[in-house]
């Protein structure tokens, strides 16, 4: 059997179509990355000697014991935190994209007392590059 030019020709250019389609959903996808949370951006190496210790400082200055715990649930949710409430996690993950090639993310955990006050607050971030 054989196959006319012209069929041949659609097949090219419906798969041109489908890979030109795929790479560009691809790129808008990249470029759709959420921007970081206030309280991630400007954050050096997770790795560092001492990092960890300024996120969580970061964290306690932004949400100090006392403070209500619906705030600050509020706060992280506004930055775009998931918050998981019965655990008292929150997180953020943010795939790499075009203009950072690095995947960041952080989470903060925190305890609250009877009154709904925070008792406790901590976390950790990470940067991820290839």
């Amino acid at each position: 059997m054989t196959i006319s030019p012209t069929l041949k020709f659609a097949a090219g250019a419906l798969l041109l179509l489908v890979f030109l389609f795929s790479f560009g959903l691809r790129l808008w996808w990249m470029r759709s990355a959420p921007s970081m949370p206030e309280l991630l951006q400007g954050l050096g190496d997770s790795q560092a000697q001492g990092a960890q210790e300024a996120f969580q400082s970061r964290l306690r200055e932004r949400f100090p014991p006392g403070s209500p715990e619906t705030a600050m649930v509020h706060a992280l949710q506004e930055q775009g935190f998931r918050v998981d409430h019965g655990r008292k996690e929150a997180g953020f993950d943010r795939a790499a994209d075009l203009e950072d090639h690095c995947r960041r993310g952080g989470a903060a955990r925190w305890s609250a007392d009877a009154e709904g006050r925070i008792a406790e607050i901590s976390g950790g971030y990470y940067i991820r590059c290839p």
